[in-house]
């Protein structure tokens, strides 16, 4: 244990130098990683984040910890459907790295043919759906406590030393002030899909609960802001850290101006062995102003039939889902589930695995669950594919990491992608036969309260129905195409 960062850094430095020549005589392949300890208090990610050029960067917080974890470089990776192979590793193949891992929402599931038969399939012309997954080995990270910092290096015999000696140089340097806690620009915002096509999404759903051929479907809305200047990642990024509680918290960024932010209340699974954690995370309400109607809003959310209906799918989709993989699960206690702005109900299990069972297994079992598509999930997908305007993407996907014979990922909402001047924040809500359009639009706008809260001015764009709102609620209004109105 060291007590300074400096001397932490000389003898990482040293480690690597024994290393590198180790390698160079043995022609080894496989990643040899080395660490440190170092006691220091308050030590700071943010100005590695904004001004240093190393890519892609990488940040890990699961929820509730104390501890964080900030990742650059790139020593191994693996893409697509490749990335899922170390996931069914052994874990003592795995040695004593940390993998992170990205994937889209269609990434482990199959593609579906769109049902022409629908009305807005011919709305909303479909381009061929795409899925990714990504999972790398970082170069540096940093793994950061309440008075502990550890430093790792995973050096990889093909990457030059130097490359490795000059992100040892970082933690050390003299670096710019950090300027990421400043403001975010002004935007232009505009939905998609619109609240009109978002009401005539809604009706269609209507039209499969009457038919009987759909229990629940989650719709998506991507809200597009527009500036007039790259928007900094990592100020955004840290700004909506600040205003977040009880959440993952994760970025990936894959360039100066590309990257992917997530601050998700939902876990998908946590595993330690073969004990495994999962949960049910569904119906929404907001939060009160004041304690006392905080309570009222919690009772009313756990009495509110619509909602109850709606996480009772959850609950038993997971259950049914976690027979296949395990043995002995257990739940407990329904409850709410508390971020800044809204709450929702909440009901977590554990179960056994059965023997050989991996995260690859895991994740293909349970992803997607009912809270992000919906049951039945091949009906619901499918339904998804045809009505929603764009791909998903990295919402409704996973992150995650995994290490040695633990692993954590969770599910991708409460998210935005960033790339230049152009930043999409993604929200979902479910819908079952008690949903009206209007609800669900309001829930999708509290779901994206906080970082929609961190731009200085906020203007949107109206091609055709305007939507105002009174105490928070939709109210639609028809708007001359072009206007423009405060959200």
């Amino acid at each position: 244990m060291f007590d300074r960062l400096e001397d932490g850094v000389r003898e990482l430095g040293l480690k690597l130098a024994e290393c590198s020549a180790t390698l160079a005589k043995s022609q080894a392949a496989a990643i040899m990683p080395l660490s440190v300890d170092v006691s220091i208090d308050g030590w700071s990610p943010e100005v590695l984040m904004a001004d240093t050029h190393v890519y892609p960067k990488v940040y890990w917080q699961s929820r509730g910890a104390q501890q964080y974890s900030f990742a650059m470089g790139c020593a191994r990776q693996w893409h697509n459907q490749d990335a899922f192979a170390p996931l069914s590793q052994a874990p003592e193949n795995r040695g004593g790295m940390r993998y992170y891992w990205l994937s889209s929402f269609d990434a482990a599931r199959p593609s579906s043919q769109n049902n022409v038969t629908d009305p807005l399939a011919q709305v909303y012309k479909r381009r061929e759906k795409t899925s990714s997954a990504r999972l790398i080995v970082p170069m540096l990270e940093v793994t950061a406590g309440p008075s502990v910092i550890r430093l790792q290096l995973n050096v990889c015999p093909q990457i030059n030393c130097q490359r490795y000696e000059d992100l040892l140089a970082l933690l050390t340097a003299t670096l710019p002030a950090c300027t990421e806690k400043g403001s975010l620009p002004a935007v232009v915002r505009k939905d998609f899909p619109s609240f009109l096509h978002w009401q005539q999404m809604i009706a269609e759903v209507h039209r499969k609960f009457d038919a009987s051929e759909l229990k629940k479907v989650v719709l998506a809305r991507k809200t597009v802001l527009s500036a007039g200047y790259s928007v900094p990642f990592w100020r955004l990024f840290l700004n909506w850290q600040r205003q977040t509680e009880n959440c993952f918290g994760f970025a990936f960024q894959e360039s100066v101006e590309t990257g992917f932010i997530s601050f998700s209340p939902e876990q998908l699974f946590a595993r330690e062995g073969k004990s495994l954690r999962t949960e049910a995370l569904a119906g929404t309400n907001r939060r009160g102003t004041t304690a006392a109607g905080d309570r009222q809003n919690e009772l009313s959310l756990l009495s509110d039939s619509k909602n109850i209906y709606e996480h009772r799918l959850v609950v038993e989709d997971l259950q049914n889902k976690l027979a296949t993989i395990s043995d002995d699960i257990r739940g407990e206690q329904t409850r709410c589930s508390k971020q800044r702005h809204i709450q929702h109900l909440y009901y977590p299990m554990r179960a056994r695995l059965k023997s050989n069972v991996t995260d690859a297994d895991i994740i293909s079992t349970l992803h997607p669950t009912a809270a992000i598509a919906g049951l039945p999930q091949e009906a619901a997908c499918s339904l998804i594919d045809n009505l929603e305007p764009d791909e998903r993407g990295y919402f409704a996907g996973l992150f995650g990491m995994m290490q040695g014979n633990s692993s954590e990922f969770a599910v991708g909402i409460r998210s935005a992608t960033v790339t230049g001047a152009e930043v999409c924040l993604f929200a979902g809500a479910g819908i079952v036969p008690e949903s009206s359009a209007a609800n669900e639009w309001n829930e999708l706008e509290d779901k994206i309260a906080v970082p929609m809260s961190l731009f200085n001015e906020v203007r949107q764009s109206v091609s055709a129905q305007a939507v105002t709102r009174k105490n928070g609620n939709v109210e639609a209004a028809v708007a001359e195409p072009g206007a423009m109105v405060s959200p």
